[in-house]
């Protein structure tokens, strides 16, 4: 889980240390079709 969270923020090229919700939201924003 960690992982997928630190490639959606790399992915996003912004990592901000918000909360990983933020995250995740943030990488599911950024890639519609996300991960299952």
């Amino acid at each position: 889980m960690i992982s997928i969270i630190l490639f959606g923020s790399l992915a996003k090229g912004n990592y901000t240390g918000g909360s990983d919700a933020d995250i995740i939201i943030n990488y599911s924003k950024t890639q519609p079709k996300g991960f299952s």
